[in-house]
């Protein structure tokens, strides 16, 4: 167990945020991506699965998943960012549970603000009321049950739905569609099968010139290798699927995946991968490989 751990701990990654330079009409036609990543001194910390809160000519306040190795798990944080510089002006933390937090996901309905972070650990899905000029938050109802990943809700078709995975498929081929029930809890109606590990959700679904754009995490090898931006249409047999374009980490200093993709007033963020110990890192997950193959085949 011990050595086990070690191993892992070698293997560790960690993330960043950074903003897109790019528009949204050059991503979709194909453009490198440009992104500026925050610039921060914390060594304790690391930060991911961000949502743009509020906007502002000088800043840009963001929701993230703020992994404290300290504590061994996420909670959730605002981070306000210099939006000329993009250093980060102030970390305050919002959400802190005893098991880990993710993937703050934010609901906008009726001049009210939510939140809905992922707590698989926990066995519930909860909305919580968001103050967003106190950052207070209020505990606002359970919405789905069992060990869900990234859900994201949608009204953009209508009626309201929520897209996610679980166990045991977090991270593989199967997505969830989830609508609410009776007592208004999400529960799954149906589902959609890929051929490869795309179903994990990456951000919070937009419109462009009239479609609908899912990001979807592409982790076919690694996980959170790249971000797929899935266009979505209702028909009279359910949501049909339509991949528009994959994206990459552009960064040599975060080159391991390109993890989540959200908009906001215009405001693109992404957040990208590195691993603490690249050479160690890499050696152990092919060692890891080859003991899978072998136990197969044997």
């Amino acid at each position: 167990m011990i050595v086990q751990k070690i191993l892992r701990s070698l293997a560790d990654r960690y993330y960043n945020i950074g903003f897109v330079g790019n528009s949204l009409d050059g991503i979709i036609n194909g453009e490198e991506l440009n992104v500026t990543y925050v610039k921060h001194s914390y060594k304790d910390h690391w930060f991911a699965d961000p949502f743009i809160l509020k906007v502002s000519d000088n800043q840009i306040d963001v929701l993230v998943e703020d992994f404290c190795l300290s504590l061994d798990r996420g909670r959730i944080s605002l981070l306000r960012v210099d939006r000329q510089s993009y250093e980060l002006k102030e970390l305050i933390p919002i959400l802190t549970l005893p098991t880990h937090l993710s993937y703050p996901a934010i609901l906008r309905r009726d001049g009210e603000v939510y939140i809905y972070p992922e707590s698989g650990a926990s066995g519930k899905l909860k909305l919580y009321q968001l103050d967003v000029d106190s950052l207070e938050l209020r505990e606002h109802r359970v919405i789905a049950e069992g060990d869900i990943a990234d859900g994201t809700m949608t009204a953009l078709f209508g009626d309201e739905i929520m897209f996610a995975t679980e166990e045991p498929h977090k991270d593989g081929k199967i997505l969830g569609i989830y609508r609410p029930n009776i007592n208004g809890l999400f529960v799954k109606s149906d589902e959609i099968q890929f051929g490869e590990v795309i179903a994990r959700s990456a951000g919070d679904l937009f419109e462009y010139h009239g479609i609908v754009i899912r990001p979807a995490q592409e982790s076919n090898e690694v996980y959170g290798h790249a971000v797929v931006l899935q266009q979505i249409t209702k028909q009279d047999n359910g949501l049909q699927i339509k991949e528009l374009r994959r994206l990459y980490s552009p960064s040599k200093e975060y080159p391991l995946g390109l993890h989540t993709f959200n908009i906001y007033q215009d405001v693109i963020v992404v957040d990208s991968i590195a691993y603490y110990h690249p050479f160690l890192a890499k050696l152990i997950r092919n060692c890891y490989k080859t003991i899978k193959k072998l136990k197969a085949w044997s």
